[in-house]
């Protein structure tokens, strides 16, 4: 099987809490699993067609790898470490937070080899596209931009804000190729769904997206409804645990979309 020149990278699909992080964590196991780009490390499993994959197995939570470095709290609650959950949780018990040393000391350990792997993979001169890839809850949650708002089955991102002002990641005509080819492959799941396929015209925050941009190198980001999977004909709340055949079934139809859109654009 032909590997296509695309990197994905999977910032959001860990569920770990760091060793150092353990004992003042007050973050149970579902919440972990829910506040996870839950089973993104699975329906974005494409290393069999991509040439490099990336994925990150600690909890956004405690690093957010889709953060830069410098959002740290009690400034930044959103940033590379959280105070509170999506669910508005508090991630760390009692007054307990990590200090700067804490801090330092596993951002060295996890956040930066994982962007350094990034830039090694890059450096290679092989990669022709960055897809960076998410799994999204169904309806915005409080603090994002879309709070209470359904959310599409899929949605690709190819605008960031750069010192005020828009830049595309990579041509509209490419990003709106690349969604054609999710919808053909996703297209018997839009049931129900007023917008199902969406190209955003709102502007990505994410680290990943500003940062790697900068490479001149095209990136897209990819997120997928958790509706998929998270519902009561294939998610087992007792077990946290998602049927594994829907998965597949997912992983299958990404592949087939990513493979109809490289052989025609790559």
């Amino acid at each position: 099987m032909p590997k296509y020149p695309i990197l994905v990278i999977i910032p959001h699909g860990g569920y770990k809490t760091p060793e150092e992080l353990a004992e003042i964590s007050a973050m149970d196991d579902f919440g972990l699993f829910i506040e996870a780009d839950t089973c993104a490390n699975e329906i974005f499993d494409l290393r069999q067609i991509t040439s490099a994959l990336l994925d990150f197995r600690i909890s956004r939570l405690f690093i957010d790898t889709d953060r830069s470095y410098t959002k740290l709290p009690p400034k930044e609650s959103d940033g590379v470490v959280k105070t509170h959950s999506l669910r508005g949780k508090a991630v760390f018990s009692g007054n307990c937070f990590p200090d700067e040393i804490a801090l330092a000391a596993i951002l060295k350990r996890y956040y930066e080899p994982f962007h350094e792997t990034i830039g090694n993979i890059l450096e290679t001169g092989e990669i022709r596209l960055i897809i960076d890839c998410h799994t999204v809850m169904p309806i915005g949650p409080r603090n994002a931009a879309d709070a209470g708002v359904p959310r599409p089955i899929a949605s690709v991102e190819n605008k960031i804000m750069r010192n005020g002002t828009l830049v595309k990641t990579c041509p509209d005509k490419t990003a709106r190729a690349f969604l054609s080819s999710i919808e053909a492959s996703l297209s018997k799941e839009k049931e129900g769904i007023a917008s199902p396929f969406v190209l955003k015209n709102d502007t990505c925050s994410g680290y990943i997206m500003e940062r790697y941009a900068k490479t001149g190198i095209p990136i897209l980001r990819l997120n997928i409804s958790k509706s998929l999977f998270l519902n009561e004909k294939y998610f087992s709340y007792d077990f946290l645990r998602v049927d594994e055949l829907r998965l597949r079934e997912i992983n299958l139809k990404i592949e087939e979309a990513i493979k109809r859109f490289a052989r025609a654009l790559l």
